[in-house]
């Protein structure tokens, strides 16, 4: 049988799309704030400010949950000793 892909692997790929998508957004508010002169050119300075900064903290974390879930899948590895249950 196939294994089924736990429920933490596919939210921790959904934070790092999520993620992405604010920064790629930041980005993009913060080029249409600084080509906009009027007041919402400010507002979308500021709003792209803030997307970015969620989208690398959301980032970090997603990357790291993953890199911390990796190690210990690598830790639980089962030895010789318990090589007989089907993990």
């Amino acid at each position: 049988m196939g294994k089924v892909p736990s429920i933490k692997r596919v939210w921790t790929f959904l934070e790092i799309v999520v993620s992405a998508t604010l920064l790629v957004a930041g980005l993009f508010m913060l080029q249409e704030g600084i080509a906009n002169k009027s007041t919402s050119g400010v507002a979308m300075l500021i709003l792209g400010a803030v997307c970015i900064t969620l989208g690398a903290i959301s980032l970090t974390y997603a990357v790291r949950s993953r890199l911390w879930h990796r190690y210990m899948l690598q830790v639980a590895k089962p030895g010789p000793a318990t090589s007989e249950y089907d993990h």
